[in-house]
């Protein structure tokens, strides 16, 4: 019964706690689809010795990628791995990568034939982008030259990354060109903490932080080949940048 129950806990993995959630005890984080319109949810992920995270639509919503962290792990740090699920439950999930370190920020590519991550290829290895087929296969590193990203996207048209790091004291943006292995910085003198793609528009939107502070500012930026202006944060100026962006090609920032 509940009165006799003991409060003595028996963990095997030092990963047993976390602030704002407590004691993980037999709790494990899973996947679930919501019906937006009757409120149903159905279980797509499961596992005992699993917590579930960062769910990726692909782009026809067929799948979610997502991270798994296994508390089973018999290595330290080789805890994490990325897997597919069926986005109606159909099927098991599918692990797809070849990593087991570190792994987070799947993400499809437009054809949803690929899908790009952050990982690290073995346990003191640093953490770079790298690619895998969507339906699984050997992981390929995308280029040796970018070390510690930190947020990752697809450009539209599926040739080439956008993803965050650190570069001479700062945390800009840059575009990966795929077949050129080559990269450039979109953005100077800010730090990029979160950013989204609105692949309707071609736009690139990111929450950036001054360099040097820790809070988010509430302006916009709009970018173009190296070229930066403010916008203010109103609904009347999203709506100009959505138009001009649909005739154009152009990114924003939030």
């Amino acid at each position: 019964s509940a009165k006799d129950a003991s409060d003595v806990r028996h963990y095997v993995n030092p990963i047993y706690k976390m602030d704002g959630v407590g004691m993980f005890d037999d709790r494990r984080a899973h996947i679930w689809v919501v019906d937006v319109k009757s409120g149903a949810a159905k279980q797509v992920s499961f596992g005992d010795e699993r917590n579930d995270a960062e769910p990726n639509w692909s782009p026809n919503s067929a799948r979610i990628a997502f991270v798994s962290q296994r508390f089973d792990a018999k290595v330290m740090m080789r805890d994490s791995d990325l897997f597919v699920a069926a986005a109606d439950g159909s099927t098991p999930p599918a692990k797809i990568s070849d990593l087991d370190v570190g792994i987070h920020h799947p993400r499809w590519s437009p054809d949803g034939r690929l899908i790009a991550y952050i990982a690290s290829e073995n346990e003191i290895a640093i953490p770079k982008l790298f690619i895998s087929p969507a339906g699984g296969g050997a992981s390929k590193p995308v280029s040796n030259a970018i070390t510690y990203p930190t947020e990752l996207e697809w450009t539209h048209d599926g040739k080439g990354l956008y993803y965050t790091a650190g570069f001479k004291g700062e945390h800009p943006m840059f575009r990966l060109d795929l077949a050129a292995r080559e990269s450039t910085q979109l953005t100077e003198r800010v730090t990029v903490r979160q950013m989204d793609v609105d692949a309707e528009h071609a736009a690139l939107r990111r929450a950036r932080g001054a360099v040097g502070r820790l809070e988010l500012s509430a302006h916009r930026f709009a970018v173009a080949v190296g070229r930066q202006r403010q916008r203010h944060h109103d609904d009347q100026h999203e709506e100009q940048h959505h138009r001009s962006a649909s005739r154009s090609p152009s990114w924003s920032f939030t």
